[in-house]
Parts: structure tokens; C-alpha cells; sequence
């Protein structure tokens, strides 16, 4: 029901996966919902998929290099840019501080700014 209305209140979709077999079995489940719910709305509720980008990436070790070499041959809609993980999430989150406050700020800035352009380009805003 979350998924149904979710959709139908949204134009784009972004699918964000961490680079892990667990995330990158459930990218199929939620691409044919999607399909199900645009082929169920013929009209104007139709959602389009932006995306896929990979977060929590952490510096490709073999395992998620591995992963992600699979979902780019399956999937054709992937982002280029990469969310890098780094421990400043969890440590700011403990502090009750926003990443930008954190020393991770200019990595993660940087990181997160070449995504925001990316998405931006997709979306046709420059």
C-alpha cells in the first residue's frame, strides 16, 4: 500500500543501493512494481525511473566491485557518481551533528555535490 501510494504521488524515482547481494535482489522486485504500477496507470500517474545509485560505497573491495560490475550489466540506468560511505555518518548521527559539521565535510561535500549535478542533469535542470 506504502509502495502504491508512493508511486502515485511521484513523477521520478530514484533507487538508491548499497553495493551488497541483499540490495542488489531487490532491485528487481521494485523495478516490476513500478513497471506493474505504470502499466496500471495508463494516464498521468506514470513514474519514471531516474536511476540507480550506489551508496555506501566503500572504496570497492573486491565483494562490492563485484556487485556492482553486475548490476551495471543488468541494469542500464545507473549513476556514474557514487555515494562514498565514511564513518562521519554514524559518528555525526551519534553526535546529533549534520555531516556538513563533521570533518568529513569537503569529502563529502565534493562526493555529494558531482551527485546532485548528475541527478540535475537527468532530471533536464542544469
Amino acid at each position: 500500500m506504502l509502495t502504491n501510494n508512493a508511486l502515485k504521488a511521484s513523477d521520478y524515482v530514484l533507487i538508491p543501493v548499497k553495493p551488497d547481494p541483499f540490495s542488489a535482489r531487490g532491485i528487481p522486485l521494485l523495478l516490476s512494481k513500478i513497471q506493474a504500477h505504470n502499466l496500471a496507470h495508463d494516464g498521468e500517474d506514470k513514474v519514471k525511473v531516474l536511476g540507480i545509485v550506489f551508496n555506501m560505497v566503500d572504496d570497492h573491495t573486491r565483494h562490492e566491485e563485484g556487485v556492482i560490475a553486475e548490476i551495471i550489466r543488468e541494469h542500464r540506468d545507473v549513476f556514474q557518481t557514487q555515494i562514498r560511505y565514511t564513518e562521519h555518518y554514524p559518528r555525526g548521527l551519534i553526535q546529533r551533528r549534520a555531516i556538513f559539521e563533521t570533518r568529513a565535510q569537503s569529502q563529502f561535500t565534493k562526493n555529494f555535490s558531482a551527485f546532485v549535478a548528475e541527478f540535475r542533469r537527468r532530471l533536464g535542470v542544469e
